[in-house]
């Protein structure tokens, strides 16, 4: 006779697996896709119910035009009561996106899948945090997308960029600005609600201008919150 499992606890199976198969799935959070890739982990994907395809081989190359305009993705984000960390930009993620002008992609990106940023014909911009040059792949960056687009990096990092693979080949590879102000997050030389009103927007996903995520995480616990928001503040206000 085959064992059962107790109802009680099927449900608590149930109600703990669920979450997971929905998150695995593709979800949107403040607009940016994201599928499960580990425990506590997810790569930022494209949005599965909204899709055309190319028939350039046996199943097709997804393209999606969601993500458009400047475009900041989080280190970490919530989903059902569990934080996860952002690592991996997917394959084809933005393929094809030729309406997005700028991407910022914070210090946990460790790698750029394939065809990520393949065609995004109106892109201008990257700023990548990671102090480590993320694994890329050949076909992270179409051609026309390495010539035209200028990566900005750490100022303790341009030399890794520059002799990277791939990185090295973007039109212009410059050194992200700091004033060395604790707070002074868009790098105007002074702590203002200027700053206070940069980390709103990188939270709420409709950045401002320069925005410097490793000066804006005030606390040092890897993302940019409201917590960091308050200690700007408090800068501004001397205590």
């Amino acid at each position: 006779m085959k064992a059962r499992l107790p109802e009680r606890w099927a449900m608590v199976l149930i109600t703990a697996v669920l979450p997971l198969y929905a998150l695995a799935q593709n979800i949107s959070v403040s607009g940016i896709f994201y599928n499960l890739i580990g425990d506590d982990e997810v790569e930022v994907t494209y949005d599965e119910d909204n899709c055309n395809f190319i028939d350039e081989d046996l199943f097709g190359m997804p393209y999606c035009n969601d993500y458009r305009g400047s475009v900041v993705i989080p280190a970490t984000m919530s989903y059902s009561g569990r934080t996860y960390r952002v690592t991996t930009v997917g394959e084809s993620a933005f393929r094809e996106c030729n309406k997005l002008t700028a991407i910022d992609l914070p210090s946990s990106i460790s790698e750029v899948g394939g065809r990520a940023f393949e065609h995004c014909t109106s892109l201008k911009s990257m700023t990548c945090h990671s102090a480590t040059p993320p694994d890329v792949s050949e076909s992270s960056f179409s051609a026309e997308v390495r010539r035209k687009v200028t990566l900005y990096v750490p100022r303790s990092a341009a030399r890794a960029y520059k002799s990277a693979a791939v990185w090295r080949d973007f039109k212009e590879i410059a050194e992200m600005a700091a004033s060395g102000l604790k707070g002074d997050v868009n790098a105007d030389g002074k702590v203002d609600v200027v700053d206070v009103m940069a980390i709103i927007g990188y939270i709420l996903n409709h950045p401002t201008g320069v925005f410097l995520a490793d000066v804006a995480d005030g606390n040092g616990d890897g993302s940019v919150d409201v917590v960091d928001a308050m200690i700007v503040v408090a800068i501004i206000l001397g205590r």
